[in-house]
């Protein structure tokens, strides 16, 4: 077999193999995560799931399953409802809940080593997130701006920060950042 041939052939066999190694957008990254499975559902009823497919670089700040499930059980199912849930069942406030989806979502792609107590990060809802230390670890708060539910606000710790994506950063955060 000549050069040439034998070289086409390896660039023919690894191709696939590095199209499997191509890191996935946020949406799918976050999709896939069973950890986020009410995120997902909620990203994906509220329409922005394509959002996160698409352009970046962007920041996700996806709230795990046992962070949801941490709200009043009126206010999970509102935002991030499940089939067969006591309240509500598989219905969603089509206004509440993107806004609370965008309060999650930032422009830019922001490692968690560039989170510094004092920030302020403006959220694809018009709010902010603000970066604060509590116990000599970082925290985020709902802040100022944007909307509110009328919900206690409580801080949101990283519980597995840097998911890199494609198109931006995942950091899986245990609090709904709502206000």
């Amino acid at each position: 077999m000549n050069r040439t041939i034998a070289a086409a052939l390896a660039v023919t066999l690894l191709l696939p193999a590095a199209a499997g190694a191509q890191p996935q957008d946020c949406g799918s990254i976050i999709a896939r995560d069973p950890q986020l499975a009410r995120s997902t559902s909620a990203l994906e009823r509220t329409g922005i799931m394509e959002n996160l497919r698409g352009l970046g670089p962007i920041t996700v700040f996806a709230v795990t399953d046992q962070g949801i499930a941490r709200q009043p059980e009126n206010l999970a199912q509102m935002l991030f409802p499940i089939a067969g849930g006591s309240l509500g069942g598989p219905d969603m406030d089509p206004v509440l809940a993107p806004n609370v989806v965008n309060a999650h979502i930032v422009d830019g792609r922001i490692g968690a080593d560039q989170l510094r107590p004092g920030m302020s990060l403006r959220s694809r809802s018009g709010g902010s997130i603000q970066v604060v230390e509590e116990g000599g670890r970082l925290a985020l708060h709902p802040g100022p701006g944007g909307f509110s539910i009328g919900a206690r606000p409580a801080d949101a710790h990283l519980v597995q920060p840097d998911i890199g994506c494609s198109n931006g950063v995942v950091h899986k955060i245990d609090h709904v950042l709502v206000r």
